[in-house]
């Protein structure tokens, strides 16, 4: 009886135990297309938003965009690395000092990706809380 008990009590405390363990988030790896909506607020009245197509490549810790047009926003090329729900860009690529940096894909981004679907919300940017990036993109 009392080796029951005891079984019965490992038992449980196992089932609990494992259903705390946190779920994995997916590292997204390989070539994505999709589309892209960057929005910049000017505050009362207006709103700058543009949309568009564009291609993202994670792999080896190096991820680059390529924008539907040359020379157009996104753009990007660097490092990057995960976190939880966050993948943080880390743009290396050297620019002309004419070049509009505040264009580029870097900081971190919210992730969620299922396998096939990527949807990335930037949280921050350190050219301000009025800039905003939105991708969503479909493994190839």
């Amino acid at each position: 009886m009392r080796v029951q008990n005891i079984f019965l009590f490992l038992l449980i405390c196992s089932f609990t135990f494992s259903s705390c363990k946190k779920e994995k988030v997916k590292k997204p790896e390989g070539l994505f297309k999709g589309t892209y909506t960057y929005t910049r607020d000017f505050g009362n009245p207006g709103q700058e938003i543009k949309t568009g197509k564009i291609e993202l490549y994670l792999g080896d810790k190096r991820y680059a965009i390529t924008p539907e047009k040359e020379l157009t926003p996104p753009e990007g090329s660097g490092n990057y690395q995960f976190a939880e729900n966050l993948i943080y860009f880390y743009d290396d690529r050297p620019r002309t000092s004419d070049f509009d940096v505040s264009l580029l894909v870097q900081d971190d981004f919210i992730m969620s990706f299922d396998g096939d679907q990527l949807y990335l919300v930037q949280r921050s940017s350190r050219w301000g809380s009025d800039r905003k990036y939105e991708f969503l993109l479909i493994k190839q």
